[in-house]
Parts: C-alpha cells; structure tokens; sequence
C-alpha cells in the first residue's frame, strides 16, 4: 500500500528529515534512567497509548518555521521477533540502541534513496511520559554492511483522539498529525494542543490546506 502520495522521495525524505531531525545532536547515551530530564520542553500531560500510535498519520499543523509540504508518515509496532532480528542485524552500537525498548517504527513505502537504506525507530524505557528517543540508522545499499547510527535528542508524543502531537524536546515545536482519512477542525487541533499542555496564543501553520498561517488561542 502507498502511504504516499503526490510527494517526491527527495521532498518526503526532507520533510520526515525537518520534523524528527532538526534538532541539536546529543553526544550521550541514548537510554538513560530519567527520559523526562532529557526532554528540555517535557510538559506533563495524560498517559499516552503506544497502540494507538501505531497508525497512518497525515501533517495537519505545525509550529516549526521552515514551511513543510503535505506528507504521511506510517508507524508500526516493533515484535519481539523483529527486536532479535535487527539486534542482529545492525548490533548495539557500543549499547546506545536497546532494541528491547525500540517499540515502534516510522516508515513510508517511498521513504528511502537509492544509495542509503533508512530505518528510523522510537525508543522508550518508560511507558508512560510519551518522551521518546529518536533511534535513526543508515546501511549503504552498495553491500557495504556498515551501519551509521544518527544519535538525535527525544520528542514528545501523545495521542488525543484522531489527532497524533509531537513535541520536540529542544525547541519546543510541536507538529500535529491527523489519522488518515480524518479530517480534523481546527478546534479539534485547539483542544489537542491544551491536553499537551500548550497554551496561546501559538503562531502555527495548517498544513495540506494550502500552508496557510494560523494564530491559533489555546488556554
């Protein structure tokens, strides 16, 4: 199935690249005892559901300045069996990826280049503060096995609804995600963003609607 649609595999890997990656590269172990110490911008919120992550999600708004095009994103829980493989597949990297924790996957069917196989994963030791580590690594396609490992500081997640909200956890910027087919008001996108803990007024941008620029008055 096509999670894609009408976006380059250049621009998808941009835009994918510009949510979870724009951020400062941690120089630390990626696993640590206290997950919300890492997360400069953690705001408490409700437990989250790692299964109800687990989905087709479409950008609907966000707050990052650089302007993002319409683009999907599906994630899907990591097995046990899947866990094994890829420990064995690509190592530990010196223990900063714990393959245990590794519960989800971000892919696309378009989501790679020709030269690099991409895998972007989600790592968590703690079920419950939605923060979550971003486990990215890259395998030449040329048979090369070496494995390049993108060390990259956490995000927030929660789900509200048919709405998915990501925080990153250096900036701030939060990104909102709509389940595909879905089609959500902005007062739905309002009302998610209060249960994250914002409050406004908060400049943003709707996304897959033309970019257009939005104040958008929470709290």
């Amino acid at each position: 199935m096509n999670y894609i649609n009408n976006i380059s595999v250049d621009t998808l890997e941009t835009n994918i690249n510009t949510v979870v990656s724009e951020k400062t590269t941690v120089k630390q172990d990626l696993v640590k005892e206290d997950q919300i110490g890492e997360c400069l911008k953690f705001k408490k919120t409700k437990r989250y559901d790692v299964n109800k992550i687990a989905d087709v999600w479409k950008i609907t708004f966000y707050t990052i300045p650089t302007t993002l095009k319409c683009f999907r994103l599906h994630i899907k829980k990591v097995s046990f069996e899947d866990q094994k493989r890829y420990e064995a597949t690509y190592g530990d990297f010196d223990d900063k990826v714990k393959w245990r924790n590794c519960i989800l996957e971000i892919t696309s069917s378009e989501n790679k280049r020709f030269d690099v196989q991409r895998r972007h994963f989600l790592q968590t030791n703690d079920l419950q503060n939605g923060v979550m580590e971003n486990i990215i690594i890259d395998q030449e396609r040329n048979g090369n096995t070496t494995s390049v490992l993108h060390e990259e500081s956490p995000d927030q997640w929660l789900v509200v609804k048919n709405l998915l909200l990501m925080r990153d956890c250096n900036t701030g910027d939060v990104v909102v995600f709509s389940r595909v087919p879905s089609e959500p008001l902005m007062n739905d996108i309002e009302d998610a963003l209060v249960e994250f803990g914002e409050s406004g007024p908060i400049n943003g941008t709707r996304a897959c609607e033309g970019f257009v620029k939005a104040w958008v008055k929470v709290g």
